[in-house]
């Protein structure tokens, strides 16, 4: 029998790698063609999970709309392009992505995203957050990264890897999570905009 915690722990896994782990484009960075542009295939069998779990507080749009461009470009210091949505789908949350140029002119972008329960391996609140950061711990337990408590909405951390600040926060209506790429902000600037988010989103 398939429950949702196991397919969601199989997504949030694979969220986890995004933010922790992957490149997430910068000035400073690789050669490859494709390092501005982080990618994750998660594998499944399943459309539809019984008794839910695929509603996120906010839909794409929503976050859009409430956390502005001008906001996150104010606050990283970036010249934010127009934001795009990416609705829901099976194994990805809603998310709004921020492009801008870095300072060698290639494309990057900052991301947030607002997790589902199916996200959170079937949880949701305090405690779909606890299991979220969880396991972005446990993929990155061999990983050097710099974990920072922000002082935002009920509970919320930044880690700072190699190429990408990940911030997640319990809003106390959403767990959200935001994606800046390390050569582009400072984490201070991170966990400021942070802040603003779950204002924002509160």
């Amino acid at each position: 029998m398939r429950t949702n915690t196991s397919r969601g722990l199989v997504a949030a896994t694979a969220i986890a790698l995004v933010l922790v782990v992957s490149a997430c484009g910068s000035d400073g960075g690789s050669d490859k063609a494709d390092a501005d542009k982080p990618t994750t295939t998660v594998a499944t069998t399943e459309s539809t999970t019984p008794g839910g779990g695929t509603s996120a507080a906010f839909t794409a749009e929503e976050l859009c709309a409430k956390v502005t461009a001008d906001l996150v470009g104010s606050t990283l210091g970036l010249e934010i392009g127009d934001p795009s949505s990416a609705a829901a789908s099976v194994d990805a949350p809603p998310t709004c992505t921020y492009p801008y140029k870095t300072k060698a002119g290639k494309d990057a972008a900052v991301t947030v995203t607002v997790l589902r329960p199916i996200d959170m391996g079937g949880k949701t609140g305090t405690e779909g957050y606890d299991t979220y950061v969880g396991i972005n711990k446990a993929i990155a337990a061999n990983v050097d990264y710099e974990e920072q408590p922000v002082d935002a909405g009920r509970k919320a951390v930044r880690f700072t890897g190699e190429a990408t600040h990940a911030a997640i926060a319990d809003t106390g209506t959403a767990v959200v999570q935001l994606s800046v790429p390390v050569d582009d902000a400072k984490g201070e600037q991170v966990d400021a905009l942070l802040i603003k988010m779950v204002d924002a989103l509160s």
